[in-house]
């Protein structure tokens, strides 16, 4: 999931709880979630910290 350039990082991260709820990550979940949120920060800067 990528996060649209005219998507809220609000939004964005309400998509994302809403298509991990679909998902059977288990305990992986926060690390998904960590790593779909950094990369659709749309900031290379910030992505690289």
């Amino acid at each position: 999931m990528v996060r649209n350039p005219n998507q809220g990082i609000r939004e964005f991260i309400v998509d994302l709880l809403t298509q991990a709820a679909k998902c059977d990550f288990g305990n992986l979940l926060g690390m998904q979630l960590k790593d779909r949120l950094i990369a659709g920060i749309n900031n290379t800067v910030l992505q690289n910290e």
